[in-house]
């Protein structure tokens, strides 16, 4: 991509992540109400700060760094980690010299395929490795899960894998995804860094589908998850129709209401490719 592209790419982004934050405004403001016993408080605190994680994933603002992008999968981690799931990580060498866009494309390739571990694999337990050296890096994903559906264990290219593949790909990188030996799956890249880079390693996909599919996996699944959520920590209010219960029922019901819109706007940016609406 050129520096332009990247720049309109930017720009786009951006104007994404305020229009999501801002129709979620009401939502953060009413789990900032809560003021029962201190775990309640403190799950709603938690919910919070995981919307806004994922929300801020589309505008990749905040991860173009070596320092930025630990620390910001490390506190995705920890807001993972929970209902079972175990989410681990280690670095084996010096870490890859990336450029800021391939910061941001590692962690939503990371992010992307540790959510299709859970949501599709039903997996307990998922495992990141990265791996550098002078001559290259490879990064892989491993779980416990189910693995992918078809016997042949290669994956089927889904709206994820797709976009997984992509970010990789763009950056002279190799991506792979396949069912492991003992169960569960396996996705990562690595790239030769003496090797020339492919500068069209894949046809052009248009900017607006991308975006569509990155809205749909990225946003609108989580957003799932976090509905579910909501409603768990409202069965835990012993005293019905109190002010706290009803705030996490509003609360619920403009989050369902909100990834109704967002999954429309997504089909419409991957279907047509309109970014007017953007």
């Amino acid at each position: 991509m050129s520096c332009a592209e990247l720049e309109h790419e930017s720009t786009l982004r951006k104007r994404i992540s305020t229009r999501i934050a801002r129709r979620l405004l009401p939502v953060y403001d009413l789990l900032a109400s809560i003021e029962s016993e201190d775990s309640l408080r403190q799950s709603s605190q938690n919910i919070i700060t995981r919307l806004r994680l994922t929300t801020s994933q589309l505008s990749g603002v905040s991860v173009t760094d070596e320092s930025a992008f630990q620390e910001t999968l490390s506190a995705w981690i920890d807001h993972q980690t929970c209902g079972g799931l175990h989410i681990s990580w280690r670095k084996i060498g010096p870490w890859p010299q990336w450029t800021e866009q391939e910061y941001l494309d590692a962690f939503l390739i990371l992010s992307e395929a540790c959510s299709n571990a859970r949501r599709h694999g039903q997996a307990s337990e998922i495992r990141i490795l990265v791996q550098s050296w002078p001559e290259g890096f490879t990064v892989t994903v491993e779980d416990n899960g189910s693995g992918f559906p078809n016997m042949s264990g290669e994956s089927d290219d889904g709206a994820g894998l797709t976009t997984m593949k992509l970010r990789a790909l763009r950056s002279g990188a190799t991506f792979f995804s396949t069912n492991q030996e003992d169960g569960g799956s396996l996705v990562g890249w690595s790239r030769d860094t003496q090797a020339p880079v492919d500068k069209n390693p894949l046809p052009k996909v248009a900017l607006g589908k991308r975006l569509g599919m990155e809205l749909h996996d990225n946003l609108c699944q989580h957003l799932v998850a976090l509905m579910v959520e909501l409603e768990l920590l409202r069965e835990k209010i012993p005293e019905k129709e109190s002010e706290d219960w009803l705030h996490l029922k509003e609360a619920a019901d403009r989050l369902r209401k909100a990834q109704h819109e967002f999954r429309a706007w997504s089909h419409e940016l991957i279907e047509s490719n309109q970014l007017s609406s953007l």
